[in-house]
């Protein structure tokens, strides 16, 4: 018996949390067992490597991908034609990104083994760019099964080759192939199960599609290529400054960060559908704007207290990461200021205020290359991880004010923060004074108290916690409902 469009919905969403929760998993481990095999310059060239090639790979992306998912979930019957466009527009796009990565690579690279991971990196991202459309693809025919299916076999392959190579002691070069082999594994299996299980029939290719998805895909384009220099121009520039080691320690650092992200990527994804509907009816985002910034205030003010208090975790890296400890702090607050920047997002393009957006990424990728310019040459890893958290900062004014117009009454209120930061407060104290002691105990212990504080003071109440729940289970009960009229 086929499954209702409900059950559908419900089953693409748990595998998509699934999937990212194990990635989060599995590259926490990859990235211990590269630290400590490469050593913290090691780790600096493979960090500049991929987020050199990051810097120009977005070239090829162009901002198809959300395009032609969008498209193709409205016109199934089209997707072949979709695909072929903008796969023959990606492929001429992937001819200018090598002919700039080689010009570039070979004018500013000198070590032979630094070029040949830069050439390994490339052909890795590149290939997840294509592998990227076509998990799309599945999104939108609703069959998310098959892109967690090409996730896991080659992630469990990534970290069974990472394993392999710290057990053998190799270098820079072969980890990096690894990567690349791993990429182009999920783009094969990817293309095999496109072919066999959605679109048999094959791709077609015609002037009017390549042409839309080209104009059309412009904004996002822009959005792509602001977000991807705010996020990577520091590695690229604190390696150009301060060399291997110092990007090492900088990209070690944040390396956690990046652990946590899936948190409210996925409370953002699990938000946005209900702020949509909202909007959409004209009713009122306010009342569930301010809960929610409460819910996210007080889920990221742990995280960031931990990176303060404890940032000695990143000696799991290895021996040689003493200077992630020194970044780690500001990077924790870095990482709060991110939590509350993916509601702001998540606000605004379920309002239709996709341009803000833009500014507020071109903001911050500016503000990024002018600090990292006044602060990296002074004091290294840690000028650079100034300069993120003021450039994250701006983000978060420059999103704020734009929430503040479009949202009635969506200013900070003390009734919106102001319990969950004594409780908040409460924990700061206790990991203050405990701070030498094992972080095996302490930190979940500081966890317990945080949240029997947060119960005490009634800081998150429980229509906070259904507003999760509420928005998890919003797209099934749409969809159920929907099915069962068309019954």
């Amino acid at each position: 018996m086929r499954p209702s469009v409900g059950e559908s919905v419900a089953s693409n969403a748990t595998l998509l949390i699934i999937s990212r929760v194990l990635s989060r998993l599995v590259g926490l481990a990859v990235i211990l067992l590269i630290t400590r095999l490469l050593g913290a310059e090691g780790f600096g060239r493979f960090s500049f490597a991929f987020s050199f090639v990051g810097l120009i790979a977005v070239i090829m992306g162009a901002g198809l991908t959300p395009l032609v998912t969008r498209e193709m979930a409205r016109r199934k019957e089209e997707a072949g034609e979709y695909l072929g466009s903008a796969a023959v527009i990606k492929v001429g796009l992937l001819g200018v990104a090598i002919l700039a990565l080689v010009g570039i690579t070979e004018s500013v690279v000198t070590e032979p083994a630094s070029r040949t991971a830069m050439y390994l990196a490339a052909v890795s991202l590149f290939a997840v760019s294509f592998t990227g459309m076509i998990n799309g693809a599945f999104r939108a025919f609703e069959q998310t099964q098959y892109e967690v299916l090409g996730f896991v076999a080659g992630k469990l392959v990534l970290l069974s080759l990472c394993i392999l190579c710290y057990v053998r002691a190799v270098g820079l070069t072969v980890v990096v192939g690894c990567f690349a082999g791993t990429s182009l594994l999920e783009l094969g299996v990817a293309v095999y199960l496109l072919r066999a299980r959605l679109i048999p029939t094959g791709f077609r290719v015609t002037a009017r599609t390549a042409r839309m998805l080209l104009v059309n895909a412009l904004p996002f384009a822009l959005s792509s290529v602001l977000g991807v220099i705010y996020f990577r121009i520091d590695v690229v520039m604190l390696r150009f400054i301060k060399g291997d080691l110092a990007t090492g320690w900088y990209g070690g650092a944040y390396r956690f960060v990046e652990a946590v992200l899936f948190v409210p990527d996925l409370m953002a994804a699990a938000l946005f559908p209900v702020l949509a509907r909202k909007f959409f009816a004209g009713d009122s985002l306010s009342g569930i704007f301010g809960r929610s910034f409460r819910l996210f205030f007080t889920l990221a003010l742990p995280f960031a207290l931990g990176a303060t208090f404890f940032p000695r975790v990143t000696r799991l890296l290895g021996s040689e990461f003493g200077g992630s400890e020194e970044v780690l702090p500001y990077l924790g607050w870095t990482l709060f200021l991110l939590f509350m920047n993916y509601l702001f997002v998540t606000t605004l393009n379920s309002a239709e205020r996709q341009r803000q957006v833009t500014v507020a990424l071109g903001c911050g990728a500016l503000a990024n290359i002018l600090l990292n310019l006044l602060f990296v040459p002074r004091w290294g890893h840690v000028g650079a991880g100034v300069a993120t958290l003021i450039s994250t900062a701006l983000v978060f004014a420059v999103e704020w004010a734009a929430v503040r117009q479009c949202v009635e009454g969506s200013g900070i209120r003390r009734a919106m923060i102001g319990r969950p930061l004594v409780a908040g407060c409460v924990l700061g104290v206790m990991w203050f004074f405990l701070r030498g002691e094992n972080i095996l105990w302490v930190v979940p212990a500081g966890g317990a108290v945080y949240v029997l504080a947060l119960v005490l003071l009634k800081g998150l109440p429980s229509e906070d916690w259904r507003l999760l729940k509420g928005a998890l289970q919003g797209a099934r009960t749409q969809a159920v409902k929907g099915d069962k009229a068309r019954g």
